[in-house]
């Protein structure tokens, strides 16, 4: 009863990381390793979000440690050194799940390909963002980078066409912002893109029925008290 009460407060939302951590470690203990790593990762994942990467790191190393073949934990310590600005040693990590994983890895994969757009080594940032587009059609952010690098490089075709998947995949998933930013950014390019001018044209009628539905609500502001005469 106790073990299942611990596990029950490692993977409850809203716990205090601390106490995630805490129990964690109790369930690593008593043997659960199964359950003690899921809840470190959840802790340092809430660590991250608060901006504690030392903390964060900590709980994702302890994870490591107890399962070596967790590769998500092998990848959020490489995403703690990218917060810490180290970014080779990030990319390394990083490098390391790839190779563990048979280039598998969907996120180990795209902060590589981010890694190397930022060090401006497009031809190896498009060997990565075109390995999660092949396994994922619709990766919006792939997409989106892909045409980046692209246009980075010069090829303008290349990215405009890539912009145009990323966009087409933005509005299918009802993202319209980013299908906006995309769609802006082949036409930047390409002005007279028959695709893009296309999805301008879809994205401008949401947005007006998006501005016609906010019109048509009642106004939420309280009504006036009556006056008593």
């Amino acid at each position: 009863q106790a073990l299942a009460k611990l596990r029950e407060s490692a993977i409850e939302p809203g716990t205090d990381p601390a106490d995630r951590r805490a129990a964690a470690e109790l369930l690593a203990e008593a043997g659960a390793i199964a359950d003690a790593v899921p809840a470190l990762l959840l802790a340092g994942g809430d660590l991250m979000d608060a901006g504690d990467v030392e903390n964060a790191r900590a709980c994702f190393v302890r994870a490591f440690a107890l399962d070596p073949k967790n590769y998500d934990a092998l990848f959020e310590i490489g995403r703690t050194e990218l917060a810490d600005g180290h970014r080779e040693d990030a990319l390394a990590k990083f490098v390391e799940v790839l190779r563990k994983t048979n280039l598998r890895h969907l996120p180990a994969l795209f902060e590589t390909g981010c890694l190397y757009e930022g060090l401006g080594k497009f031809d190896e940032a498009i060997l990565a963002f075109k390995r999660i587009v092949e396994r994922d059609k619709t990766h919006v952010d792939g997409l989106e980078h892909l045409g980046r690098v692209h246009q980075s490089k010069n090829l303008k075709p290349d990215a405009v066409r890539y912009y145009n998947l990323a966009a087409d995949a933005a509005f299918g998933m009802e993202r319209f912002d980013d299908a906006r930013r995309c769609t802006n950014a082949a036409l930047a390019l390409e002005p007279e893109n028959a695709k893009a001018k296309a999805m301008h044209a879809e994205l401008k009628i949401v947005a007006g029925d998006a501005a016609a539905k906010a019109a048509a609500k009642p106004s939420e502001k309280p009504a006036a008290p009556a006056v008593v005469h």
